[in-house]
């Protein structure tokens, strides 16, 4: 019987460590998701309503939305614009930074 104690204590010992491994890992794991989440908004200084002036200074017509992306390796507000004219969807980049226009769709 001394034996049967002293497993189950040993059982409930590493059942005790896991759990408290298991969630000492999914904290750590959280943490790193929102300094990620932190980091990408910090990259961001403009607003989407900031990114849709200017997108609309150089492409006249009315937006249809406005998506934070990346392009070629850099972040972009990707303003799609319904061309007055033309009745087309065109895209327009921003930089989230400088909020000037970077590229338009041709």
């Amino acid at each position: 019987m001394q034996n049967g104690r002293s497993f189950r204590q040993l059982a409930r010992a590493g059942v005790s460590i896991y759990s408290a491994l298991a969630i000492l890992c999914g904290g750590l794991l959280f943490a790193g998701t929102a300094t990620a989440a932190d980091k990408a908004a910090a990259d961001v200084k403009i607003t989407e309503e900031q990114a849709k002036e200017s997108a609309l200074k150089a492409l006249p017509g009315k937006v249809n939305k406005v998506e934070l992306e990346k392009k070629e390796g850099k972040k972009v507000y990707v303003v799609e614009i319904i061309t007055e004219n033309q009745e087309q969807k065109k895209d327009v980049w921003v930089d989230p930074v400088s909020g000037k226009v970077v590229g338009v769709d041709k």
